[in-house]
Order: structure tokens, then C-alpha cells, then sequence
């Protein structure tokens, strides 16, 4: 862990891009993630982890997951979900964690097997961190 904590200190940029990739890298490697990426409120790609692996493939699924939020009743109804995570015993399971307010869209993380429990806390975290570069620059 100590290796994470260091690369996210010294691997640093001004460059919004630059910051948003080594954010991303950074949660990938604390969190285990194969893949990590945030996508904007139409689905298309915002940012991604090194390496990009299959985030064009999956970026359309933040906003199928969000449209069928809306739809589904009663206690199956998650429309005030923040984070939607499909877990699969074999295979890849998706974690999806809605951004909503001034900058809407989703953070999105894929993993081998099944999610680590600290998940959601990643994806929310991470949230922060992209929005506060974003109103940086």
C-alpha cells in the first residue's frame, strides 16, 4: 500500500488530462481494479486508467444502468442508488458510481472475479478528487 500512497504523491500534473489519468491510475492500483474510467452524462469517455482495456466497450453502461434506475418500482427501484455494483462469480463484475450535480456522469470500475468490499468508498473518493480538478483548472 505504501507503493500507492507514494506514486499518488510524486506522480502529480497541471495538466488537467495528465491529473485526471494519474488520479485514475492511482485508484485502479488502491482499489485492484482492472479498469477504471469516468464517463460523462451521454455515456462517452471523460478519462481513463493505464491501460484503457475495454472502457469504450463499457462506457454506455453507466447510462443504460441509470436510465433503468428510473424505471424499475418499488423496492427493486434503485433510483437514489450512487453506486450500482454488478457482481459475477466468474468473469468480469462492474462497479458504476453515479456523479450528479454540476458536473454529471459516472466513475465506472471493472474487476476480475468479484468486487473488494472497499469499492464504493474508492469510486466516491475518486469522485472527489476528479471533481476538484476539474473546478481547478
Amino acid at each position: 500500500m505504501t507503493e500507492v500512497k507514494q506514486e499518488r504523491r510524486t506522480n502529480r500534473s497541471t495538466n488537467q488530462r495528465e491529473a485526471l489519468s494519474n488520479l485514475l491510475d492511482y485508484a485502479r492500483l488502491k482499489g485492484g481494479f482492472d479498469h477504471i474510467f469516468i464517463v460523462d452524462d451521454d455515456g462517452e469517455l471523460v478519462a481513463y486508467s493505464n491501460p484503457m482495456g475495454d472502457a469504450a466497450t463499457l462506457a454506455p453502461m453507466a447510462w443504460v444502468l441509470q436510465k433503468a434506475a428510473g424505471t424499475l418500482p418499488g423496492p427493486v427501484s434503485f433510483e437514489k442508488a450512487e453506486t450500482v455494483l454488478i457482481q459475477v462469480s466468474e468473469g468480469k463484475s462492474l462497479a458504476c458510481h453515479f456523479i450528479r450535480g454540476r458536473f454529471n456522469g459516472a466513475i465506472l470500475a471493472t474487476v476480475e472475479g468479484k468486487m473488494p468490499s472497499s469499492t464504493e468508498k474508492i469510486l466516491a473518493g475518486t469522485v472527489e478528487s476528479y471533481l476538484r480538478i476539474l473546478t481547478k483548472r
